[in-house]
């Protein structure tokens, strides 16, 4: 394609799940127009399960879709199932489970409506950097097309994208789990539970009729978890900050936010959003200490037991 008829969008999103939706709210309500590329068919189809996040995250991000509220809780019971032991705290303020597929699809809409343009089966190919803009070879739906963009926001999780530099001392590590549902057996209750040891836990939501469970197992492979219900990779750590280009940005998911099983989704939206609103609003320098500042934040370096112990003492979760 020729410069002449070549697409001109603000920022180029690559990933259309939490991370990707936040980057694009952020956008729009900045006045930039943006372009999200994401490799499914169906938008929402692969966000297993519930998301779980605190009220004031409720409020702040996704209190337009309440209708996809199927869950309220102000206690959370954890289980020691090893010991036999169980000890239920009241939370500092309510969370909320939300349907993550349904609310993935109704933030699409949202942003469509409001003028991104989405592409379904396209991903990005190349980038050629050309002093002030980027000129991008994508697949878009099947067909190799080039974009022209002044940003890029990655929010794939892909940690081996070529955009992306690693120090030669980043320990990078991926932790797959396994995402089960099922109906409630009768008389149960309501409930948010964490079950099991500090290296082989779940995390319980019950609402409902039914209940869902996302479960984290030490020493699994990918390849053993597949045999299960459904696998998912849940977290990713690395103890160093990558390095991109100037104006291609990082967004929560690539980054080994404390995103704890993959149900706090609250995090990662939040982070998203906010480095695409410092990038737009103070520009790539500032814009990057602000990023690492916050990542450091939320970042995950220790083994599983700490990871649980940091969970537990900051519930509620995704404040």
């Amino acid at each position: 394609m020729g410069n002449g008829n070549m697409e001109k969008y603000d920022i180029t999103i690559v990933g259309g799940g939490i991370s990707g939706i936040a980057a694009a709210n952020a956008a729009i309500e900045n006045g930039l127009k943006p372009i999200i590329l994401d490799r499914t068919l169906d938008m929402g189809s692969k966000q297993t399960g519930i998301m779980v996040i605190s009220e004031s995250t409720y409020r702040r991000y996704f209190q337009q879709f309440e209708s996809l509220i199927n869950g309220k809780y102000d206690r959370i019971t954890w289980n020691q199932s090893i010991v036999g032991s169980e000890e239920t705290f009241r939370l500092t303020e309510p969370v909320i489970s939300l349907d993550r597929e349904k609310l993935i699809k109704a933030f699409v809409t949202d942003a469509i409506s409001r003028g991104a343009i989405l592409k379904i089966n396209s991903t990005l190919l190349s980038v050629e950097n050309n002093g002030g803009y980027f000129t991008t070879n994508c697949s878009i739906e099947g067909i190799n097309q080039q974009i022209q963009t002044s940003f890029i926001a990655l929010g794939h999780g892909n940690l081996d994208d070529p955009l992306i530099t690693h120090s030669q001392n980043c320990q990078m590590k991926k932790f797959y789990g396994n995402y089960s549902k099922g109906p409630i057996m009768k008389g149960e209750e309501s409930s948010l539970k964490i079950i099991g040891d500090v290296n082989s836990f779940s995390i319980r939501v019950t609402y409902g009729q039914r209940w869902e469970k996302f479960s984290f197992l030490e020493g699994k492979s990918r390849e053993e978890e597949n045999a299960m219900n459904y696998s998912r990779l849940i977290g990713r750590t690395h103890n160093g900050f990558p390095e991109v280009p100037e104006n291609v940005f990082l967004l929560a998911n690539l980054l080994g936010t404390n995103n704890i099983l993959g149900i706090d989704a609250g995090n990662t939206f939040r982070f998203s959003y906010e480095t695409t609103t410092d990038m737009i609003d103070h520009g790539w320098d500032e814009g990057v200490k602000y990023q690492e500042k916050k990542w450091k934040k939320y970042m995950i370096t220790e083994p599983p037991a700490d990871r649980l112990k940091k969970f537990m003492s900051q519930v509620p979760i995704g404040m």
